[in-house]
């Protein structure tokens, strides 16, 4: 059974860090100071690459590069040391991953979630009143600074069960693991199909370069 359990976890992390689940106690990204300018509109996700991208182009590949970087780190720490070092690992190698990918990609990026595991992972203030409609596809949002935010929701995989699920189905090492992180946690009980948060994206206007603060944020 702790096999079956340690098999979910690894696909767990693997498939939702990007999220929801993986990043804990980190170092957040902050936004600029701009408001919205314009409705938010539902974007269709990229399907050809150009020779000029667009900031939903770039918010992507900078999501996707923090999702690899995340479950490259998270496995290599499962197979060392199993679940408990894996979300040891997740809360403290987050934040530098995040921040390193926002400055490779000149973004912002960052989680938040519906239910909050670290009460310090709150959205920008651009995403909160988009937020209230619980957006399950992709929203781009123009800011008023100029800039280009972008929300990808995280739909929660069965694999994401292992540390989301209902309280009495997630295995005890791994409750007591996450209560000792998170005294505060409220990202349990979910069920697969669930939303569980989103990855947020702040692309800056042309000739500005995205920068990320030391405020600490959970992307669990």
């Amino acid at each position: 059974m702790m096999f079956i359990r340690l098999i979910g976890f690894v696909w767990f992390l693997t498939l939702t860090t990007l999220t929801g689940c993986g990043r804990d106690g980190s170092s957040s990204p902050t936004t600029g100071a701009g408001t919205e300018k314009s409705a938010s509109h539902v974007a269709d996700q990229p399907t050809a690459k150009k020779s000029v991208q667009t900031p939903q182009e770039r918010a992507a590949l900078a999501k996707d590069a923090l999702f690899n970087e995340l479950s490259t780190r998270l496995l290599a720490a499962m197979s060392n040391g199993g679940p408990g070092k894996a979300i040891e690992v997740c809360s403290k190698l987050a934040p530098k991953l995040a921040k390193e990918v926002g400055e490779q990609h000149h973004v912002l990026i960052g989680r938040t979630a519906v239910r909050l595991r670290n009460s310090s992972n709150l959205p920008p203030e651009w995403a909160e009143p988009l937020l209230k409609d619980l957006p399950t596809k992709p929203v781009v949002q123009d800011l008023e600074n100029g800039s280009t935010g972008v929300l990808f929701p995280i739909l929660l995989k069965v694999q994401c069960l292992t540390c989301h699920g209902p309280d009495d189905k997630i295995a005890s090492e791994i409750r007591t693991e996450l209560t000792r992180l998170y005294p505060n946690d409220k990202a349990t009980g979910f069920q697969e199909g669930d939303l569980r948060g989103w990855f947020w994206v702040e692309v800056p206007a042309d000739g500005q370069n995205g920068k990320n603060s030391d405020t600490e944020v959970d992307a669990n």
